[in-house]
């Protein structure tokens, strides 16, 4: 599977075949008893568009099958919007490869592609959307022109509201500036068809989204109400430093890595397409760029691995008008918002290139975006996993397929990065319900008010000896699962085999049968404190 293991790429790839599963089964995918087991919840997955699109192909080739079908269809795509663009701006057939390229190869691309994050990677819609702006613009009498850019409009924000917002940034920009300068009357009439075909696709979808998180108590994904200075740590983790506009090689913003952290952003716009964008016939758009990139350095200004104080204080950027009026969980990736304008620059820098230097450009254009460029190449890719003990799993539940389902606990949740992601994938084997949410390594610290069970999927030594037999024999926990590829388990190999007795080994994982006597036994009623309000998850992607 394309991208590494150590970050989104299991959760993300969950998603198509949650989505088969719901269709199979004749369910909208709007909740699920298979996360947060055994309440289960509300759950608006976070790349809709993706996974509508790859559930189709789950039951042909499987999981990592549909996962990689998906991410090159979404390359594809951004490679055709960059190029749209750049036609649209007036580039040659030969130089709007540049644009197309500048797109689909951009540095935010690659890093995103490399994170395992589909719906980053679904950038081809924003810029679809801003090349039917821009042709309904310049000419502003048909409709049709307003209601395609209004559906993209919506398709934009329906796969990300991040990249809606920089559409929308930009979109003020070019809109401001067709109304100096054409028919006022019929660029109004267009703008209030667009929006209003646009709110009657989004609004709906607004207000699922809002009822699936609305009930803390039946929510998978729980609503961070903490004002955003609470979640002050989120901001600092996805600081943007301006100079990774500009600077190639390995240079980011904030080092990751020394956090333990795979993830990589980037925001580099490229020389080969800045430079003919600064001398293109087109560079007035520059202005509709310079917008969602400014908004896209965050609140205040960061620079050299640190936030930038005058007189004690912050500076302030125009982001931090933002952060207000968005929800808190909202703020963590004002960086994505840039990404209009990368997509833009490289259009105009596209529609700046001669016919005859577009080769040239392009060659050179390659070499730095995926060789000199800070996005990882090639893309790190996810290594086969042995799903012996979810075959297990799945073949002793079929045994008794008339009992209800009964939770597989894995453990550890808190392995290198985001590897311990891997147990979503892992259930569409076995199919049954698992305790943690999305993420995993962050949903593992709704555990912590369970006793041993916290410190058994924590990691946490000390807790062991606390702990007692009937954290694990709850009645709703049906195996344990001990991954012995995901850190040092020693001790809670230990632990388990002292209470539950010897395993069954799967290659690296080893596996507890812990269900009742009864297979028919009822489950008992849900009973998971949370966890204390103080207690802080990693950095959610």
């Amino acid at each position: 599977m394309l991208g590494d293991p150590r970050v989104d790429v299991w959760n993300h790839a969950w998603g198509p075949w949650w989505f088969w599963d719901c269709l199979v089964q004749g369910r909208l995918p709007l909740a699920t008893h298979l996360l947060n087991a055994p309440e289960g919840g509300h759950l608006w997955f976070i790349d809709p568009v993706g996974a509508a699109a790859g559930m189709w192909l789950v039951p042909i080739g499987g999981v990592a099958f549909a996962w990689n079908v998906v991410i090159v269809a979404l390359i594809a795509a951004a490679s055709v919007a960059g190029r749209q663009l750049a036609l649209t701006l007036g580039a040659g057939p030969r130089a709007s490869w540049v644009g197309a390229v500048g797109v689909a190869a951009s540095a935010h691309v690659i890093s995103e592609l490399h994170n395992g994050i589909s719906e980053a990677v679904g950038v081809a819609w924003g810029v679809f959307a801003l090349a039917a702006l821009l042709r309904a613009t310049a000419s502003p009498g048909p409709v049709r022109g307003w209601v395609t850019t209004g559906l993209l409009g919506a398709l934009t924000a329906v796969g990300t509201y991040y990249y809606a917002v920089g559409l929308g940034l930009a979109a003020v920009v070019v809109l401001a500036d067709a109304l100096w300068r054409g028919p006022r009357r019929e660029l109004l009439r267009g703008v209030v068809v667009a929006a209003i075909v646009a709110a009657v696709v989004t609004i709906p979808v607004i207000l699922v989204i809002e009822s699936t998180v609305a009930d803390a108590a039946h929510s998978v994904i729980q609503r961070d109400v903490a004002d955003w200075r609470d979640r002050f740590w989120v901001l600092q983790h996805n600081a943007v430093d301006p100079l990774s506009l500009f600077v190639p090689g390995n240079f980011q913003s904030v080092d990751l890595s020394s956090l333990g952290e795979s993830f990589r952003h980037s925001s580099y716009l490229g020389f080969f397409v800045l430079i003919p964008a600064i001398r293109s016939p087109r560079r007035r758009l520059l202005w509709a760029a310079a917008v969602p990139v400014v908004f896209s350095l965050g609140p205040f200004l960061w620079v050299g691995g640190d936030w930038v104080r005058l007189g004690g204080h912050l500076v302030a950027l125009p982001y931090r008008l933002l952060v207000d009026i968005l929800p808190s969980g909202a703020i963590a990736h004002p960086q994505r918002l840039g990404f209009i304008g990368i997509a833009i620059v490289a259009a105009v820098g596209a529609a700046g290139v001669r016919e005859r230097q577009a080769p040239w450009v392009l060659g050179g254009l390659l070499v730095e975006l995926l060789l000199l460029s800070p996005a990882p190449w090639p893309v790190a890719t996810t290594p086969a996993l042995d799903f012996g003990y979810a075959e297990a799993v799945r073949a002793a539940v079929a045994e008794t397929s008339d009992a209800p389902p009964r939770a597989v606990v894995d453990v550890p949740a808190n392995g290198e990065g985001m590897s311990t992601s891997r147990y979503l994938l892992f259930q569409t084997i076995h199919g049954q319900p698992i305790p943690y949410g999305p993420n995993v390594r962050a949903d593992a610290f709704r555990l912590y008010g369970n006793g041993g069970l916290a410190g058994l999927v924590l990691g946490s030594g000390s807790a062991f000896r606390q702990a007692h037999i009937q954290d694990l024999r709850r009645g709703d926990a049906g195996f344990i699962a001990l991954h012995r590829d995901l850190g040092e388990t020693a001790e809670m190999e230990s632990w388990l085999r002292d209470k539950l007795g010897d395993p069954t080994e799967h290659g690296p994982v080893l596996l507890w049968d812990v269900r009742p006597a009864d297979p028919n036994a009822p489950l008992p009623p849900p009973n998971r404190p949370v966890g204390p309000a103080n207690a802080s998850p990693p950095a959610p992607e």
